[in-house]
């Protein structure tokens, strides 16, 4: 994979090969969870960001007219 460039030297680093379903089964799980994680801190930075504006306060032009 690094011959082909598919792949950079830093990231051999996260790949995790097996033939033990075991080990797939916890490689799986450890994957969701760090997902999981990952889903909620974005949602809490989501909830503590102002809140959009819906375009109240925005004058875009419309199509058709000319100033």
């Amino acid at each position: 994979m690094l011959k082909q460039g598919t792949v950079a030297g830093e990231d051999l680093s996260i790949i995790r090969l097996t033939d033990d379903p075991e080990e797939v089964l916890t490689i799986m799980r450890e994957h969701r969870d760090w997902k999981r994680q990952q889903m909620l801190a974005a949602a809490e930075k989501l909830r503590e960001s102002p809140p959009i504006s819906r375009g109240a306060d925005v004058d875009l032009p419309r199509p058709g007219k000319a100033d």
